[in-house]
């Protein structure tokens, strides 16, 4: 991700209409840990709550924990609703 400038990438293409209050994900975290996911074969959304405390999803993406199953679905939703 980073020889691709992703978190770059992110920064100036991912402007999401974003009316979230309180989150401990970042949209870009979101993103990067559904990729991952996905690379790792857990392609279904509901692999995020088998993976939230996952010692090398957790190191790859730099947090604490990853996201839940719904964190992740309203985000790819909210992707889908603002192309």
């Amino acid at each position: 991700m980073k020889k691709i400038c992703f978190s770059e990438t992110l920064a100036k293409n991912l402007n999401l209409k974003d009316d979230r209050r309180y989150y401990f994900h970042s949209n870009e975290n979101l993103l990067r840990q559904k990729i991952y996911q996905i690379i790792a074969g857990y392609s279904e959304d509901d692999a995020a709550d088998q993976l939230t405390k996952d010692p090398v999803f957790t190191q790859i993406i730099g947090t604490d924990a990853l996201a839940s199953q719904p964190s992740l679905s309203r985000f790819l939703n909210g992707l889908i609703a603002n192309p």
